[in-house]
């Protein structure tokens, strides 16, 4: 494996919940960033993750690196915890392309 690429493997699993249509969305941005190979090898639940996420594995981003912009759907739920509704959010994921260990100079 190249050295661009982390082996991802070893690290636990994202939190996504298998929309294809957001794994699609993020995969054709890898694809315009990274080439059609990363595309092809984007593993939504190991391959791209938040900026806090990575920090938390010992990962930061690359200096310049952009992230890739994704949708989530937050539950909406009553004071007795019942889900009522569902509301969209933003966020920006980071393929591991773009990241390195902290402790790398």
């Amino acid at each position: 494996m190249d050295n661009e690429t982390i082996t991802c493997l070893r690290l636990p699993p994202t939190h996504y919940k298998g929309s294809r249509q957001t794994a699609d969305m993020v995969r054709k941005q890898i694809s315009c960033r990274f080439g059609l190979e990363a595309a092809e090898a984007y593993d939504p639940t190991k391959s791209a993750r938040p900026f806090q996420e990575w920090l938390r594995l010992g990962f930061k981003v690359k200096q310049g690196e952009k992230g890739l912009k994704s949708l989530i759907f937050l539950d909406l739920k009553d004071k007795q915890g019942k889900v009522v509704g569902r509301r969209p959010k933003i966020i920006f994921l980071f393929h591991e392309r773009s990241v390195e260990p902290i402790d790398q100079s």
